[in-house]
């Protein structure tokens, strides 16, 4: 079963071709951007994922849906050996020091 879909409003993206590529643009209207992620804003942050648009107009190109992905606990384990990011707090309360 698939989740559905969560659309971050307030982004339009258009990919354009230019002398020194292809330039992916976003033009943000602040105040939906802003209400749309502080919906969804876990510890000040936000995933998101740009996509294709299947089909392209002439104004939008892409755009941009939440990123729910979430580790389960044996992936959180090794993203944090792999991220450096550990447990602050003691394990044991029998410190020598």
């Amino acid at each position: 079963m698939s989740e559905q879909a969560i659309y971050i409003n307030g982004i339009f993206l258009k990919e354009r071709q230019t002398k020194f590529g292809k330039v992916l643009s976003a033009k943000i209207k602040v105040d939906d951007f802003y209400k749309s992620i502080m919906q969804h804003e876990e510890n000040g942050w936000v995933s998101i994922d740009i996509q294709e648009r299947k089909t392209p107009t002439e104004k939008q190109t892409h755009y941009a849906k939440l990123d729910t992905w979430k580790p389960n606990g044996k992936a959180n384990e090794t993203l944090n050996k792999v991220s450096g990011v550990y447990n602050a707090e003691p394990q044991d309360d029998d410190l020598p020091f």
